[in-house]
């Protein structure tokens, strides 16, 4: 640079007044302001997309957490029903003859409580035996030994009645119950009367254990004898 641009430049900067500085900074100012703004703005923005995908990831982790949730209450369900229905399609069959028809027994199997070895299926129930035997009425198969009694002799009423004394019918309410009494052996106190047998036998009286085995009473028992008064199971658990 030579000594006559070192002049015009001294000339030039002794021109500039001191309001066009400041001006000239307050626009800078404004400028730098405005862009601080508008970055804050995108990151406002960006910082909601942020909140918002938060969010929905949220949604859809809750989401997933109740349908997991959901699906291994019905896998245990499911395993549950298809452990009752395997019982219900395998055992469909049990592994012993009917003594009245000689046909192997389907469905319902009648166990006399009182015999060594003597069954009755479905159809033939009610036929010839002694009348002072009790049956176990039983839906899924057991491998009984031959050889054990499964029932004590129960005392029977003196007089020739059908009417269960002080019984309940445990799904009609009916009281007394009269003619064929159903008693559970796995349960303190249920019973259910002929009539109730029959209705809701397919719905396991309305959803009762489908495992327990039921006592067939033809007859009243004696009040006076332990398993009439008690409210103790007659059963052991056979599964």
């Amino acid at each position: 640079m030579n000594c006559s641009d070192i002049r015009q430049e001294a000339y030039n900067c002794s021109d500039v007044k001191p309001e066009q500085l400041e001006n000239q900074e307050t626009t800078n100012l404004k400028s730098q302001i405005s862009q601080l703004q508008n970055e804050n703005s995108s990151l406002r923005k960006e910082c909601n997309s942020l909140m918002l995908e938060k969010s929905e990831n949220s949604s859809i982790i809750s989401s997933l957490r109740e349908q997991i949730a959901n699906l291994l209450e019905n896998k245990s369900l499911n395993q549950t029903d298809s452990s009752k229905k395997r019982y219900s399609d395998y055992n469909t069959w049990h592994d012993a003859n009917c003594d009245s028809c000689g046909l192997q027994i389907k469905g319902y199997r009648y166990k006399c409580g009182n015999c060594v070895n003597f069954d009755l299926c479905d159809t033939c129930i009610g036929s010839n035996h002694n009348p002072d035997h009790i049956f176990l009425k039983i839906k899924y198969p057991i491998n009984f030994d031959p050889r054990i009694i499964l029932l004590p002799r129960f005392p029977f009423t003196p007089m020739e009645t059908y009417v269960h004394t002080e019984i309940t019918c445990d799904i009609c309410g009916k009281s007394p119950i009269c003619g064929i009494r159903y008693k559970c052996g796995h349960c303190q106190d249920f019973d259910i009367c002929g009539q109730c047998e029959l209705k809701y036998r397919e719905t396991n009286y309305n959803n009762h254990d489908s495992t327990h085995i039921f006592i067939r009473l033809a007859r009243p028992i004696h009040r006076s004898y332990l398993y009439y008064n008690t409210n103790a199971p007659v059963l052991s658990r056979f599964y």
